[in-house]
């Protein structure tokens, strides 16, 4: 699990702290909405659903430079696309709700710091 690297967020807002935080605060809502997607369709065996959701979810890891989750986002969402690898695509997916929700706490622990 890659430590999620903020930079890009506030570069883009250059510096305005406040946009900055909300963007974040988004990104932490939408990262927990997208894993509990993800699950869902994963228990439902919803293939093409899952492959869209880890697509998405892969783009927010993005913005925060978490490079070895989006590397198991890429692998669910084209094994779901092919309804391949069933096995595989579980085990991945543990390690990505696993990692998100550690991206999770890190979100947290920034929100709070602009908050101060």
């Amino acid at each position: 699990m890659n430590t999620p690297d903020f930079t890009h967020i506030y570069d883009l807002f250059k510096g305005d702290k406040s946009i900055a935080t909300e963007v974040l605060s988004i990104l932490k809502k939408n990262i927990i909405a997208e894993v509990r997607q993800m699950n869902q369709y994963l228990i439902e065996e919803k293939w093409e659903k899952l492959a869209l959701a880890a697509h998405t979810l892969k783009s927010q890891m993005n913005y925060i430079a978490c490079k070895s989750t989006v590397e198991l986002l890429k692998k669910v969402e084209a094994y779901a696309k092919k309804h391949s690898h069933k096995d595989l695509i579980r085990s991945l997916s543990l390690e990505i709700f696993e990692n998100c929700r550690l991206v999770s706490i890190h979100l947290e622990k920034e929100l709070n710091h602009q908050r101060v």
